[in-house]
């Protein structure tokens, strides 16, 4: 069920609120901060009402992304409850002519006018301009103000990075916008290069990247590997947790050697066991007993099954 934890929204309804001003065709039809009520009557996908604001408003189904709870929104689940989804540009506003400045800035990237510095990587040169870097980066700004070799030179020669990722961090620099890896392990790397070269916007970026990517059969290898990376925020981590607890019988079918992966990380399999225990006693303080009417026994013919009761776990419609 998603929902957004800790709302108390007076009505039943799913909320759209828009986290940045949208625009359609180069007009602003939705200013940050307003909301759109779409009223909760029977369990839908996500989708479903995505489409439905997207109508109300103008603005393409592919143009936006939604967040619930500052990550990523699966269009594919079921929304069962009310909740408050955020609305955000998606990274197809570069290609748009609703915003004229970021094309320019990835046109002047990718055709190299005026370029004073190249930088040469794996398997490509690019040719940037210093001053865009260096306003954009501590790193480059620290590489191109004192007496280092690239001040001279306006070469840059990082021939161990990838061209790949190298890529789309020079198009986050020049653009604060650029199309994720599908493969999480490279997001990761990304995000290692992100935080050496002081851009906190971009790990943020990776960061929701890697939770929308979670999955049961790579869950624990991420999880293992989140305790290495240079992350912002504890919500990575914590997503992988909670995944853990909800699908462990697919998790422990997935992953073979799960208790070597785990003991990998010194102290994990103590907080896994503990975000266990605490789920198992909130299911237990939830935990409700049926009984049926010892007045209706007479007319039924198996008297031992109803006095035996019925009891269930209610935490899944918690």
């Amino acid at each position: 069920m998603l929902s957004r934890r800790g709302s108390a929204s007076p009505c039943q309804d799913v909320i759209f609120e828009a986290a940045e001003d949208l625009y359609s065709n180069a007009t602003l039809v939705f200013t940050k901060g307003a909301h759109k009520r779409i009223q909760l009557t029977r369990p839908r996908v996500a989708s479903s009402y995505c489409y439905e604001f997207c109508g109300m408003v103008g603005v393409p189904f592919s143009a936006l992304r939604f967040t619930l709870d500052s990550r990523p929104l699966n269009t594919e689940s079921y929304l069962l409850g009310p909740c408050i989804i955020k609305v955000h540009h998606s990274c197809d506003i570069l290609q748009s002519s609703q915003n004229s400045l970021q094309p320019a800035l990835l046109d002047l990237l990718s055709t190299g006018l005026q370029a004073d510095v190249q930088i040469k990587t794996q398997d490509s040169v690019f040719y940037a301009h210093k001053c865009i870097l260096m306003c954009r980066s501590a790193k480059f700004k620290a590489m191109f103000s004192n007496s280092m070799s690239e001040a001279d030179t306006c070469l840059v020669d990082l021939v161990e990075t990838s061209s790949f990722l190298f890529d789309k961090l020079l198009k986050w620099i020049y653009t604060g916008s650029a199309i994720m890896p599908e493969n999480w392990s490279e997001v990761c790397d990304l995000l290692v290069m992100a935080d050496e070269y002081f851009l906190t916007d971009l790990k943020m970026r990776c960061e929701e990247d890697l939770v929308s990517k979670l999955r049961p059969d790579n869950l624990i290898e991420l999880l293992v590997i989140a305790h290495q990376l240079p992350l912002l925020t504890n919500t990575l981590i914590n997503e992988c947790k909670e995944m853990f607890v909800k699908e462990f019988p697919k998790i422990r079918d997935s992953n073979p050697n799960l208790e070597e992966m785990i003991s990998s990380v010194p102290g994990l399999m103590t907080e896994l066991f503990s975000r266990f225990h605490r789920v198992s006693s909130k299911a237990r303080k939830r935990r409700v007993t049926f009984r049926i009417n010892e007045d209706i026994v007479d007319t039924l013919d198996d008297v031992s099954t109803i006095n035996s009761g019925y009891s269930s776990t209610a935490s899944s419609f918690a």
